[in-house]
């Protein structure tokens, strides 16, 4: 309203001559109304206006409020792929959102125009204030709806009753040391305290292009600069962001709660059972006696030498044995354990196999 202030003034004093002056016998009765008529049209044609330009910029906006990120059609997947995927999605729509920066300028001018005022008046002022807090809303609509679903997706509360399949593969490797003991590794790592390319990483980097994808458009107030300090300010996406760290941090406890279940076994596959299970018989095993007569000495020998060789054979039939390698490492996690909760269950499958010198287990964390 105050942008037609001087034309509603114009039409309130145009109005007061005619209801003070003339009659509907009046001479030039006619040509009053159809000049009345016309500035009411003008001052109608230029609100309408402003309001349809205000719902193209909403319209165009409305276009980049789907989330950024996403489940891949292969749903779980290695952190590589779903990195590529969010690349491409940001790089699809920076492109576009550019264009539509442009546009919104452009009808930004063009209401400029229609009001036909000067840039510089405080009316023109507070509607480009009124359109600014428009278009910061929906910037931050776009964020936070991408950090939303991020939430959503690595939320195992939220997988479990939506009977959705984890977002990222993680691999936990049982990797065997040289002289003795072994470690628990995961691929990719769940933080940066071995300083390489890490889990939190990625994450806590989408989260920050999902605040740099609006920068591209420039300010409406200022023709120049961006809203990234206005984004980075506003406390309803500080409190997303916060949401999306604690769940990071609670997947991470939980992988390292699965972990330490491989820690407190690390016997069972970091020694070589058969070596073990021939040291613990040579130290354990009883050679049976054999009862004989005070006469029958000579043949009590013998029996006793055919019972020591029969032993020693045993022995070295057990030493052969080829024992499955991970026999025992499956009874820390099978199947039915899993259904019985006897086992940490962080909403996937594990698939467990040797590898060189080491044990990797796979599985479906966040």
């Amino acid at each position: 309203r105050p942008l037609v202030a001087n034309e509603l003034k114009d039409i309130n004093l145009f109005l007061e001559r005619g209801t003070s002056e003339l009659n509907w016998k009046s001479m030039g009765i006619n040509e009053f109304v159809n000049e009345a008529s016309s500035m009411v049209k003008g001052v109608e044609h230029v609100l309408l206006t402003l309001k349809d330009n205000v719902v193209k910029i909403q319209v165009l906006l409305d276009g980049f409020t789907k989330s950024m990120v996403e489940r891949t059609d292969a749903g779980c997947c290695e952190i590589e792929m779903l990195q590529e995927s969010v690349e491409t999605v940001l790089n699809e729509r920076s492109d576009t959102f550019i264009d539509a920066g442009d546009q919104i300028h452009q009808i930004v001018q063009a209401s400029n125009k229609t009001v036909r005022t000067n840039k510089a008046a405080p009316t023109w002022k507070d509607y480009v204030s009124y359109l600014n807090s428009i278009v910061m809303n929906k910037l931050v609509e776009i964020v936070a709806n991408s950090l939303r679903r991020l939430s959503q997706l690595i939320d195992a509360d939220y997988i479990k009753q939506n009977d959705m399949s984890p977002l990222i593969q993680i691999s936990l490797e049982l990797e065997m040391l040289s002289n003795e003991g072994g470690n628990v590794i995961f691929t990719p790592d769940l933080n940066s305290l071995n300083q390489r390319l890490n889990l939190r990483d990625f994450i806590v980097n989408w989260m920050c292009e999902f605040h740099k994808f609006p920068s591209s458009m420039k300010r409406l107030c200022t023709g120049s600069g961006d809203y990234t300090i206005e984004l980075e300010g506003r406390i309803e996406l500080r409190d997303l962001v916060e949401d999306v760290i604690m769940l990071v941090g609670s997947n991470e406890e939980s992988c390292e709660e699965f972990a330490g279940t491989f820690r407190k076994y690390e016997d069972l596959w970091t020694l070589d059972l058969q070596q073990s299970f021939a040291e613990w018989w040579e130290e354990h095993a009883v050679v049976p006696e054999v009862a004989v007569d005070e006469g029958d000495e000579a043949e009590g020998a013998e029996a006793e030498s055919v019972a020591k060789d029969e032993t020693e054979e045993d022995l070295e039939a057990l030493n052969k044995l080829k024992v499955p390698p991970l026999a025992a490492f499956c009874l820390l996690y099978t199947s039915d354990a899993a259904d019985e909760e006897d086992s940490v269950d962080l909403g996937g499958r594990r698939i467990i196999k040797k590898k060189k010198n080491s044990y990797t287990t796979e599985k479906y964390e966040m």
